[in-house]
């Protein structure tokens, strides 16, 4: 729906400057660009990371504790929800200022966490790091197991967070298209 407004965006802009030549329908190109990008090749960097087998113990520990938290704070269930089901940005899962927003702060919630039935927090709290220590040593194992497949996998992960550090270095490109001015939409370039 997203990009088919931006398609009719395209299309007015190229009407009123009465070209419809393929470099000024570009600006398509650029305002899915400026509008999506980065969303984009979050999801796939977030994609390929998931694909590789051996992380999939760890993948699920993880779900699992996040799952966690959002049974026990509505804020962070809200922020968590929302980037699962594209509501929120995903690029909102790198910004540490939004996931400082979203992180639950209350003290209760993160008892929550450790805490499981009667067993008290220490026991918790060995059963988390344990949990975690685990997965990540079963990931360990299994990378080791097959370490060429694990070295390309690497690189296409390497390539795809400088990819999206690039993106975010840069910042979302400018809005192209059309632009409000007090004399109402005129084209971004200034020509009407």
């Amino acid at each position: 729906m997203e990009g088919a407004s931006l398609a009719a965006e395209a299309a007015l802009y190229a009407l009123s400057v009465g070209d419809f030549s393929a470099s000024t329908l570009e600006v398509y190109d650029r305002m899915w660009k400026a509008s999506f990008e980065t969303d984009w090749r979050t999801a796939e960097f977030f994609l390929a990371v998931a694909k590789n087998p051996a992380l999939r113990d760890f993948c699920l520990f993880l779900l699992t504790q996040i799952g966690r938290l959002t049974s026990e704070d509505e804020r962070f269930q809200e922020f968590a929800s929302g980037v699962f089901s594209g509501t929120v940005s995903q690029s909102a899962c790198l910004s540490p200022l939004a996931i400082y927003k979203a992180f639950p702060k209350n003290p209760d919630t993160w008892l929550a966490l450790v805490q499981k039935g009667e067993s008290g927090v220490a026991a918790g709290s060995a059963r988390l790091v344990g949990g975690a220590a685990g997965s990540l040593t079963k990931a360990a194992t299994r990378i080791a197991r097959d370490p060429l497949r694990n070295i390309d996998w690497g690189l296409d992960i390497a390539v795809k967070a400088v990819q999206l550090a690039e993106r975010g270095v840069e910042g979302p490109a400018g809005r192209v298209g059309w632009e409000t001015t007090t004399a109402g939409l005129t084209p971004a370039n200034g020509k009407a």
